[in-house]
């Protein structure tokens, strides 16, 4: 049997998926906006805004196999992840939306997979390995929040 990075140690690299994600990020991403659109502090914001800069994490999580190499995929995913902290940061929202978020992804990819006719099992992998990737972009979000000081000067 052959060894396998596993989702904790590189952030997403799982080689059971033989391929892509049966989730597509665009279905995904939709979901997520919609779920949401339907709770506060998102309700109130621009359409525009909801997502902030959270596209470019399901675009890495969900499609991460493009990149061969597993650590420049993580770089990115952090990089994206840190860009979406200071994206709500500057919006003035608290850092707590960043938790909530990572836990509506989780359901919005599983929604995405059920939509798609994934059986239960394959929904239920995929939950158990993007867990703990999505840990991974909520504490480097977070990060990003924190350390806003890093914005360009006006």
């Amino acid at each position: 049997m052959d060894e396998c990075v596993t989702m904790t140690d590189r952030e997403g690299h799982d080689g059971r998926w033989c391929g892509g994600p049966p989730a597509v990020a665009a279905e995904a991403m939709d979901g997520w906006v919609d779920i949401l659109r339907a709770r506060q502090p998102w309700s109130d914001m621009p359409l525009d805004d909801v997502g902030g800069e959270f596209r470019s994490v399901f675009e890495i999580v969900l499609h991460g196999r493009d990149e061969l190499d597993p650590d420049a995929r993580a770089a990115r995913l952090r990089r994206a992840a840190r860009a979406h902290g200071a994206f709500r940061r500057r919006q003035g929202c608290q850092a707590l939306v960043l938790s909530e978020e990572g836990t509506m992804a989780e359901e919005a990819i599983a929604i995405a997979l059920v939509r798609s006719g994934a059986a239960p099992a394959v929904v239920t992998t995929m939950q158990d390995s993007l867990g703990p990737v999505l840990r991974a972009v909520e504490r480097a979000a977070y990060s990003g929040y924190v350390d806003w000081g890093e914005r360009p000067k006006a």
